[in-house]
């Protein structure tokens, strides 16, 4: 009977221990708007192997990198015009090639636009510190891109690798990056590249070198393959929630913004550039996905023969989308964009009235609003 009540006593004491250990063990629900941290157990089953990836770098050239320094600046930085973005020494030119982004000394970050007979042509990434990857998948016009992140943003080919996919990659988990935290292993698919094809995989790596970064001093070599995982859902969501603010452009386009959207726009541009050239580039940027629609301004809602807006940001035509960007480009307010065309003289500001047909008589006046205030 002792030993009887003995084996009992050690069977609660288990019991009793299993117990403990297993409310040690309980986590608390996280707060509302609190990202949850899956279990490591859990992460493995929302991951499904891609297969051996071969992979390589690149960066973000900076024209600030002291070998540029000196070097005679006579090699064009093109948009898709043709017009002139910056003049840089033939060696950042380069660099900036091959990399598909770059810094000018200026601040202005630009980004890979196409190619032309000439050679590359890029674009400002207005509000992208890093640049742009591909369009931004989550975004159903298709228009606004990714903006890269260094150490998570990655090349893929859409091929094999679906755009926006979340992928893992256990060789980088624990690396420590130059900001002292440590990979988790989560890579973000939000771009692409020419040489990118079939088992290539392209990381990010910011402002380090594409030979020499954080991933190639522990170990990741280039072209040495490496296991690449996409993670399912509902963990890819989770990560991409974790970054989102990070990699999704915030300016609106213009034919989503309020008129207050409008007016902080133009006072923030008016304070910061006061290069006309660029204050239209920049504009024109923001407005190059506003909805085609022809003939879509009139003479108002007390017009005599056509009753459409005298403005309307949501749709455009040719016509319209040069005025509108013209009259922004002179102006530090909502009310001076409108009224401008009438009168384009603001000081230190260029005088763009020829733009502008001065007859009220003009047929297309009875088409484009900026006419009706000539």
């Amino acid at each position: 009977m002792r030993l009887d009540r003995y084996v009992r006593c050690l069977l609660l004491t288990a019991l009793a221990a299993g117990l403990l250990a297993g409310c040690a063990g309980i986590r608390p629900a996280p707060e509302v708007g609190e990202i949850p941290e899956t279990a490591p157990e859990a992460e493995t089953e929302q991951r499904r192997l891609l297969g051996s990836f071969r992979p390589t770098f690149y960066c973000l050239a900076d024209e600030a990198d002291a070998r540029y320094a000196g070097l005679p600046a006579t090699a064009e930085i093109l948009d898709i015009y043709g017009r002139t973005i910056a003049r840089v020494s033939p060696e950042f030119k380069r660099k900036a090639d091959l990399e598909g982004s770059a810094r000018l000394l200026d601040g202005r970050v630009i980004n890979f636009a196409g190619r032309a007979p000439d050679g590359i042509r890029y674009r400002v990434a207005y509000g992208a510190e890093y640049g742009l990857g591909a369009a931004n998948a989550e975004n159903t016009s298709g228009a606004e891109p990714y903006k890269l992140i260094p150490y998570r943003s990655v090349a893929v080919d859409p091929e094999q690798v679906p755009l926006g996919s979340v992928l893992f990659i256990p060789r980088a988990k624990g690396i420590t990056l130059p900001g002292g935290e440590e990979h988790d292993g989560y890579f973000l698919a939000h771009d692409v590249g020419g040489a990118i094809t079939t088992q290539r995989i392209d990381l990010f790596v910011g402002t380090e070198e594409d030979v020499r970064n954080a991933f190639t001093r522990n170990g990741l070599s280039n072209m040495s393959p490496i296991q690449v995982y996409l993670v399912l859902e509902p963990l890819a969501e989770e990560i991409r929630t974790r970054y989102r603010n990070k990699y999704t452009l915030t300016d609106k386009p213009i034919y989503r913004m309020t008129w207050s959207d409008v007016e902080r726009m133009l006072a923030n541009l008016s304070a910061a550039e006061t290069d006309p050239d660029r204050r239209i580039q920049f504009l024109s940027e923001m407005g190059r996905s506003t909805p085609y629609l022809i003939f879509c301004l009139g003479e108002g809602p007390s017009g005599l023969i056509d009753k459409d807006p005298l403005l309307d940001l949501a749709r455009v035509d040719c016509m319209t989308f040069c005025e509108q960007i013209l009259a922004m480009a002179i102006s530090r307010t909502y009310q001076d964009f409108f009224q401008n065309p009438a009168d384009p003289g603001h000081g230190h500001l260029p005088d763009l009235s020829g733009f502008f047909p001065k007859s009220a008589e003009d047929p297309l006046s009875r088409r484009h609003h900026r006419l009706q205030t000539a």
